[in-house]
């Protein structure tokens, strides 16, 4: 019985570090995120969510930022900078200052809402529709990628 549950503890820690890699790094400074993009010649997605009480949000995470297929995409061609908004978030904080100008600056007011910028800050997409299903955002995201 005692090895049963050593055996059991062992395949759930692996699961549990399987999962934790199966994932992108994500920052949330801008200004490390595009230094790393200029660094790795890399275009900056930058996703603004409140994954933790938005519907849309929360099917854009499951459906497609645990994507095997998007995580490798991700990480071959892309920065990934997170703006998570908290259901109770400070309106003083840095992540809600940091939501404001990014929302200003691209003129969006919507959740989720995925910004894919080049290294050097040009835009090339702001979308905020359909970023439930995987294959239209894979899609997208992946024709943006493969253009200079």
């Amino acid at each position: 019985m005692k090895t049963l549950k050593s055996k059991l503890i062992i395949v759930a820690i692996f699961l549990i570090s399987s999962y934790s890699q199966a994932q992108n790094k994500k920052y949330t400074d801008y200004e490390i995120a595009k230094s790393e993009a200029i660094k790795q010649n890399k275009d900056i997605l930058i996703v603004l969510t409140g994954s933790d009480w938005c519907k849309p949000c929360i099917k854009m995470k499951k459906n497609v930022f645990l994507n095997p297929e998007f995580i490798k995409l991700a990480e071959d061609k892309l920065i990934i900078m997170e703006i998570n908004l908290e259901r109770h978030i400070d309106m003083d904080s840095k992540v809600y200052k940091d939501y404001d100008f990014f929302k200003m600056k691209y003129q969006t007011n919507t959740l989720p809402c995925l910004i894919l910028i080049d290294k050097n800050e040009a835009t090339k997409s702001v979308i905020s529709e359909g970023l439930t299903s995987f294959d239209r955002t894979y899609k997208r995201i992946s024709e943006l990628t493969s253009k200079p």
